[in-house]
């Protein structure tokens, strides 16, 4: 006997991928403003260094792209048994995302105060959209992905951090990419792989725990 069941399938259609690729042009560019006109980075044109070039939204959207698509991989290659949140949830979770966004750019105290607040808001935003070991894996990943991204742009004289530590990237750079990963990978869950119904043997192990019985 076949039994009704939610089980994450990926779609993808392009449509879906434009959608992330439109967030990551506006909504993280926007974002990475924060930084520029803090004088936290900037970009190297020409002769100066400018607060935004015309491909700033084009690698805005391409590298949210990417490493959301990777992130959903490799939780659904893990195996994770954790539903994406309710986009209610993840909208709350964006608004907390963004003002540490802020603060990374805004405050100019010591990098060493940035990591430990930005390191913390990392694991609270794990515990409250996570708490899987592959959910963990995944935000390590995009911790090592990200800085590593970031620092091949330094290296091609198209991009600085004013204020680095080694590599030149600051230290508090992984911790912002912990903030990021389990808001935006999760996001990406939800538009990509959203749970479908389908049919499965009764007697498959659960992938979940059985609603309660009405009486």
């Amino acid at each position: 006997m076949a039994t009704l069941r939610n089980i994450e399938r990926p779609r993808l259609e392009p449509q879906r991928f434009a959608l992330l690729f439109l967030f990551g042009a506006v909504v993280i560019t926007v974002l990475d403003g924060f930084h520029t006109i803090s004088g936290t980075t900037a970009y190297v044109g020409p002769h100066q260094a400018s607060r935004l070039t015309w491909w700033t939204p084009l690698l805005m959207g391409a590298g949210t792209t990417v490493s959301a698509s990777i992130f959903v991989g490799m939780y659904r290659a893990l195996g994770a048994p954790r539903r994406p949140p309710p986009w209610s949830v993840l909208a709350s979770a964006f608004w907390c995302f963004g003002a540490f966004y802020f603060f990374s750019g805004f405050y100019h105290g010591p990098n060493t105060t940035k990591l430990a607040v930005l390191g913390v808001a990392g694991i609270a935003a794990f515990w409250w959209l996570d708490r899987t070991w592959q959910g963990a894996v995944c935000a390590l990943s995009m911790m090592v992905i990200g800085p590593t991204f970031e620092i091949m742009l330094v290296r091609a004289g198209t991009f600085v951090h004013l204020q680095p530590d080694v590599l030149g990237i600051p230290m508090w750079l992984p911790a912002l990419y912990l903030c990021a990963a389990p808001v935006v990978g999760h996001g990406a869950r939800r538009l990509l792989s959203p749970g479908q119904a389908t049919m499965e043997p009764a007697d498959a192990e659960p992938t979940s725990s059985p609603l309660p019985s009405r009486s």
